[in-house]
């Protein structure tokens, strides 16, 4: 199995397990609201401010996750390597122990990647 493929995998694996974990982080205002419900006696300004850190941290998980199972599918497609590097990191926000042996792959997959088509054209010798 090549290092590209092995990255790819381990990239996705890692952003779902994160973006999963983000969606928890999505469910906390409601849930810190029903804790308010329960009882008067919480400062509702302080529960709005904190369900509102857990929601944005949410969000950020996902759009990172995202980015990480683009970059994944990339990296196993070997095409772009910028990108599979780039969601290879979202996953090690999200995910540290995957995401971090995933950038490894990732990083050492990079003469595995395709060659943008600009830089070919320019190497080709010159026809008859």
């Amino acid at each position: 199995m090549q290092k590209g493929t092995v990255g790819g995998v381990l990239t996705i694996v890692s952003s779902v397990l994160g973006a999963l974990g983000s969606i928890f982080f999505l469910a906390m205002p409601y849930l810190m609201s029903t804790l308010d419900d329960f009882s008067g006696t919480y400062d509702t300004e302080a529960i709005d401010f904190v369900g509102g850190l857990y929601a944005a941290i949410g969000i950020i998980g996902l759009l990172l996750g995202a980015l990480g199972i683009v970059g994944g599918i990339f990296a196993v497609n070997r095409k772009t390597w910028g990108l599979a590097l780039a969601g290879a990191i979202a996953s090690s926000i999200l995910f540290f122990p995957l995401g971090i042996v995933a950038v490894i792959f990732v990083s050492m997959a990079q003469p595995e990647f395709a060659k943008p088509a600009a830089s070919a054209a320019i190497n080709q010798p010159p026809g008859p």
